[in-house]
């Protein structure tokens, strides 16, 4: 009787972990398909009435962004970029690759 469980467990375990990657690679795709290039920010500004103004300088690449990914962020640890890094890096590296003005 233990040993009837053991190989059904031997069996479903491969089936969750092909359903997981699934999810993981449609829920980036839907990302993907959704997203846009831009210009990733480099600096801070204000003006006269203190409002911060974002800026681009100088001459730099526009990267693809998925959906729901911040373009520019310091100071704080960006949780999507690192959970779908695979997939970004064989997204740019095949189809949204970055372009140079």
């Amino acid at each position: 009787m233990e040993r009837s469980k053991w190989n059904k467990c031997k069996i479903k375990a491969p089936r969750i972990v092909a359903v997981v990657i699934l999810i993981y690679v449609a829920t980036y795709l839907v990302l993907s398909m959704c997203g846009n290039y831009s210009e990733p920010l480099t600096g801070l500004t204000t003006n006269e009435n203190g409002l911060v103004i974002i800026e681009v300088k100088g001459n730099v690449p526009i990267v693809w962004t998925p959906f729901g990914f911040p373009v520019y962020s310091e100071g704080w640890k960006n949780y999507l970029w690192d959970f779908f890094k695979p997939l970004v890096k064989i997204d740019k590296m095949f189809w949204h690759k970055t372009r140079y003005p």
